[in-house]
């Protein structure tokens, strides 16, 4: 009884361990991925902490601004009533889902991902750029320091996805009929579209009275992020929109050769592996850190 125990045990450390190790060298293939993921963010960061964006075209940057200071106030009024282990646990899901999307979106021919670190890379910079010049801050550019405790988690992490999201959207590069790849790819995009528009065409039906009774666009957003706020509904649609994701993958790929699939699926297990056994992790250190860094400072 006691080899038996000893063999399961021993079942166990080796699969995490093996996946682990396995994840790793993935990563280390796929390392070209994450530097035009680090080179992006980088160039993003740049360009939102210095605003550079100002200097092509003024209207745009100061719409894209108010975009992300809108999004910024939202994301402070859903958190400011939240205890440190709600927050700890807001964090942690929001990150997790954001990788997700970030590997899982790249089918649309690695745009999704692109634009996603982008767009966090503006945002870091531009919230940075407020941060620093603030009035309220004595300590000056210091101030970002502070963000290096969780932010040696979580930037990785999310590189990470965009990395492998970027290769999954590329995948036709990686098999023998490439033009089939290119047109499975269309075929992922259609099916998405169809799926995601039945999605939304059930979740209008929650929203169809506060429509009918303010028709104007400000409140059908407003009508939508109220019932977003809902944690069950909202889970139940990023749900859907994952499952619509990966299904439209599948579809697309009926048109394949069997060889060609299984180089695809073989990237898509590869990147599954990797999100849940080291972006993962490496997400939930980031939150427990950034979650007691806050219950510390009250």
């Amino acid at each position: 009884m006691k080899k038996r125990n000893v063999k399961k045990n021993m079942r166990g450390k080796n699969f995490i361990y093996d996946n682990f190790i396995q994840s790793g060298i993935y990563i280390k293939k796929c390392r070209i991925y994450f530097l035009i993921a680090i080179i992006l963010i980088l160039a993003a960061f740049l360009i939102g902490y210095f605003g550079v964006v100002g200097f092509f075209s003024s209207p745009f940057k100061q719409s894209i601004d108010s975009y992300i200071t809108n999004s910024v106030e939202e994301l402070v009024r859903q958190t400011e009533n939240l205890t440190p282990v709600e927050l700890t646990f807001f964090i942690i899901t929001n990150n997790i889902k954001t990788a997700f999307f970030g590997i899982i979106s790249g089918i649309f021919y690695a745009v999704s991902p692109i634009i996603i670190v982008i767009f966090n890379g503006y945002v870091l910079g531009f919230v940075a750029e407020r941060a620093v010049n603030s009035s309220l801050n004595p300590s000056g550019i210091f101030i970002l320091w502070r963000l290096f405790p969780h932010g040696i988690f979580e930037i990785p992490a999310i590189l990470i996805s965009i990395g492998l999201g970027i290769k999954l959207g590329l995948y036709p590069l990686y098999i023998k009929e490439r033009s089939k790849g290119f047109f499975s790819l269309i075929i992922a995009l259609l099916v998405f579209l169809i799926l995601s528009s039945i999605i939304m065409g059930i979740l209008s039906l929650f929203i169809a009275p506060d429509i009918l009774l303010n028709e104007s666009v400000i409140n059908q957003e407003e009508s939508f992020s109220a019932i977003m706020d809902n944690p069950f509904i909202s889970f139940i649609f990023y749900l859907l929109i994952a499952l619509s994701l990966i299904a439209s993958l599948f579809l697309g790929l009926k048109v394949l050769s069997i060889k060609d699939r299984i180089v695809v699926m073989d990237i898509f297990k590869n990147s599954l592996r990797v999100f849940i056994f080291i972006i993962i992790p490496l997400l939930v250190i980031a939150g427990l850190i950034e979650g007691i860094l806050i219950a510390l400072a009250g």
